[in-house]
């Protein structure tokens, strides 16, 4: 088991494993936009993505959730738009 862990993961478990993070980053921007979630508690669960997007090594993905991760830093309340745009954060 340690093995498997230690060593890169590629194909479908990749493909898997990018499919949650991405609707899990979904789910936590989601929560934070309703306020049903503080910044600190979408911050956090954020960061647990990108570590995990960091481990199967897949880099559009550690950039994406670092810049959600940035607009998020960078908003006042849950659910406010970035300033100056009608973007909501991270999506």
């Amino acid at each position: 088991m340690e093995n498997v862990l230690l060593g890169s993961i590629g194909g479908k478990a990749k493909q898997q494993a990018l499919w949650f993070v991405q609707l899990e980053k979904e789910r936590i921007l989601h929560n934070y936009h309703l306020g049903c979630a503080t910044k600190d508690h979408a911050l956090g669960g954020l960061s647990t993505l990108y570590q995990l997007a960091s481990r199967i090594e897949d880099v559009d993905c550690m950039k994406n959730l670092m810049m959600t991760i940035s607009d998020v830093q960078s908003s006042r309340l849950p659910g406010l738009r970035l300033p100056g745009t009608s973007q909501l954060i991270g999506i």
